[in-house]
This record gives structure tokens, sequence and C-alpha cells, in this order.
């Protein structure tokens, strides 16, 4: 579809590009962690999942893995300072949280069980670990622990699963201060410097946990805002996102002055008859992001695609004095760009361009997918140069000629435009732009 292999990578590298400066994400390579996180998402990630849950994945997996060795730990300073039954009560959640951690490993569909067990795992094992060492007034910080139940189901596996176990925390809270009595009766005794090598490193922990959960969350917010707005920027004009992100709701703007180009691929319905619908998106998607690029290339705001119909405009920049002759060094180079495209019938690409410029008005219409577009007889007569004109050639109005008189246009026979009449128009071609003395000047 495409020309030479090096102009479609180049193409393609342009895009990723333009997308990473869009949506914030870093260009650069990924360090050990990330790498270590992709070889994970790869083990226990299945046909369908999102990004987020891919990374949820992974975020089970690493924390049970660690967790089990922290949770180990405890219970080796639980074992040094007398607390036998705690000690055993943390060796047990040590082995549900790694038997969690392989599970997911071997069966990845048992994500959400999984998940749920080892959730429980934290609620119900703090909880017996606090009963066990004297109950709430104990001193020994066991089950502060509990809250990453809920927090975890958030960040896991959602806002219902988070509830449930918001829940169940509740639940254990209020049954570990029922007991207290009873706990209190069976209080084990700790030693001042039992409480410090437990109290200390588990306060720790958790704080430590706290941050990262919220540098996360962070985190999050901050991805998801930047691909939102690179998401607007991609569908409007710079201008118009930021007003839009500004709270302005009814945009709408004239322009006394903006050149409109519409390019038509000629013939395309017999072109793809009988194609795979796949086939043909996959066909246009290469030719108009080649024209995407040569848009960003001479500063042009690409505004719809219509079918096989694209269009766009110069001039709706404030800086843009020589919108006209912009908008013809692209289309010069849209020619020159399908030169190299055939169709899926083996036949080459071949364009018609028109172009007009005037005064348009431009705005935001819609609530959902809403669209920026441009409305006014500059538009619907730039249409009509496409539409009547001539194939591999450009063909302008009387007032592109006017402001753009360096090219060497050729004068064609008065043709009837619908709602003009008899007109006037211009053609243009790469072979005759290719004579005048300025055509290096820009063109490639």
């Amino acid at each position: 579809m495409q020309g030479p292999e090096g102009e479609r990578d180049r193409s393609d590298l342009v895009f990723s590009e333009r997308g990473a400066r869009l949506t914030g994400l870093p260009e650069r390579r990924w360090g050990v962690w990330e790498a270590l996180a992709e070889r994970i998402s790869a083990r226990v990630a299945m046909e369908g999942d999102s990004d987020t849950r891919r990374f949820q994945k992974v975020l089970v997996v690493v924390s049970s893995f660690v967790g089990s060795i922290a949770t180990l730990f405890n219970a080796l300073t639980l074992f040094s300072g007398g607390l036998d039954a705690i000690g055993w009560a943390y060796v047990v959640s040590a082995s549900i949280l790694m038997v969690g951690c392989l599970v997911l490993f071997t069966w990845p569909p048992s994500y959400v069980f999984v998940t749920t067990v080892l959730l429980l795992d934290v609620l119900v094992i703090t909880a017996i670990s606090q009963v066990l060492s004297g109950g709430i007034t104990s001193g020994l910080y066991a089950l502060p622990w509990a809250i990453f139940a809920p927090l975890g189901a958030a960040l896991a596996l959602g806002g219902r699963h988070a509830m449930a176990q918001l829940a169940l925390f509740v639940c254990v809270v209020v049954v570990v201060a029922i007991l207290e009595p009873y706990a209190q009766s069976i209080a084990p005794d700790i030693s001042g410097s039992a409480l410090l090598s437990f109290n200390v490193p588990s306060l720790l922990s958790l704080g430590l946990m706290a941050a990262a959960t919220s540098l996360y969350l962070l985190r999050q917010v901050e991805r998801f805002r930047n691909e939102a707005e690179g998401l607007l920027h991609n569908v409007l004009p710079d201008s118009i996102a930021v007003r839009l992100k500004a709270g302005d709701t009814a945009i709408a703007d004239r322009f006394e002055s903006v050149t409109v180009v519409f390019a038509d691929i000629v013939g395309f319905t017999p072109l793809s008859s009988g194609a795979d619908p796949e086939q043909i998106v996959r066909m246009l998607n290469s030719i108009f992001s080649e024209f995407d690029r040569l848009a960003a290339k001479h500063g042009i705001e690409k505004i719809k695609t219509i079918g096989d119909s694209y269009m766009a405009a110069a001039g709706l920049s404030e800086h843009q004095d020589d919108h006209t002759e912009a908008a013809i060094e692209f289309a010069l180079d849209m020619l020159a760009a399908v030169e190299d495209m055939f169709g899926l019938d083996g036949n080459p690409i071949r364009l018609r361009v028109g172009i007009n410029t005037g005064p348009v008005v431009a705005g935001v219409i819609g609530q959902d997918r809403f669209i920026y577009d441009l409305w006014g007889d500059t538009v619907n007569v730039a249409s009509r140069m496409e539409s009547i004109g001539l194939i591999d050639t450009i063909q302008v109005t009387q007032a592109v000629k006017g402001k753009a008189n360096s090219y060497p246009f050729e004068k064609r026979e008065p043709i009837s435009v619908k709602g003009k009449g008899m007109t006037t128009t211009y053609t243009l071609s790469p072979r005759q732009a290719s004579k005048r003395p300025s055509a290096n000047r820009t063109h490639t």
C-alpha cells in the first residue's frame, strides 16, 4: 500500500513519537522493573484482557510474593519474642500468599477467585493475630493491616469487590472489639522489646505501602488525564482542545480567510469491490495516515474523512499568513504520496483534489462524539472543485489563483458548478508545479 518500506517506517515513527508526546508517555526504554512486569504480564494475562486487567494481575502477583516474604519475616520476629501462636498464624498467612501467587502463574483464569482468597487472608489472619495478642489494647499492631483488604480490592478487582471487602473489614473490626474481654483473658506476656521489634517494621511497612498506593493512584489519574488530553488533541485543533478543557461549551468562530482542501480517491467503489472490509479499512488507514503526516508537515488542520474523501484546512492558525500556498504544497505532496500506492485490485491509487479559499465558520458540534467542522460557501465550492476536477490534478478557484499566482496554473474552459453556474477554474498538476522556479522551496 505504501511505497518504499523506508517511507512507511518513517511515517510510523512520526506517528508513534507524536502519540508519545501528546499522551505524555516517556520516550525511553523500559527499565529493569518494567521489563520484569512485562514478563509477568505475558505469563498471567489472557486473550481479551485489557491493559488495566493485565496491570492488576501483575500487581497481585508481585504483592502476594513480596507480602509472603514480609509476613515470614514478621513471623520470625514473633517467634523470637515468644509469641509462637501469632507466629504460626503469620506462617499460615505467608503460605496462603505464596500458594496464591503460584496458582495465578499456573492457572490465570482463577484470578478473581484467588485474589478474593488473598484479600480474605489479610482480613482473617490479622484479626486472629490481634485477638491472640490480647486484643486491641495489647499494643501489638496487627489489625491495621486489614485496611489493605478493601484497598487491595479497589486496586485489583474494582469498586463492587472493594465495597464488599470494606463491609467485611468493618465486621472484622467489630468482632475483634467484641472479643476484647476474651482476648485479654488469653493475652500472652509481651515484652517491650517484642512489641518494638514487631511494631516498628510493621508501621514502616504500612507507611511505605500507603505511600506506594497513593503514588500509584496519582500516577494512574495523571496517565488517564494525559491519555484523555492526547485523544482530545488528536481529534481537535490544539486551540479548540484548550478551550474545551477550560469549559467553553459553545465554540463557534468566523475566519475571514481560510483555504479548504478536499481530496478524493478516484473510483474507490470498484477499487474495493468484493474486498474484505478489514482490508478496505487497512488501505484507507494507510493512505490517510500518510496524509495526516503531510498535514502536520505543512501546518494543515485535518478536519475529517468522509468515506474515501479527505478534508483539511489551512489558515485556522493565527500565525499562518501563507495558508493558501501551504494548502497547495500539501495537495502536491498528497499527489506525490499516492504515486507508489496501489489499490486492492492492483491498480494505482489516483486522486482528485479541489481547493478554495475564503471566509468560513468553524466550530464544535454535538455533545457525544463531537466533531470540529467548517461551514460556508467556501467549503461548498472547495468540495465542488474536487468533485468536478481532473484525475491526478488540483483544481482551484480564481480566489486561490489570485493568492498564489507564483504557481503555473492552467485555465480551464468555464464549467458548470452547482449553485454557481458557469465558472472559470484553474488546474495544477505535479508536472506543472515542477516547472516553476520556486518548485523546490517546500515540495519534496
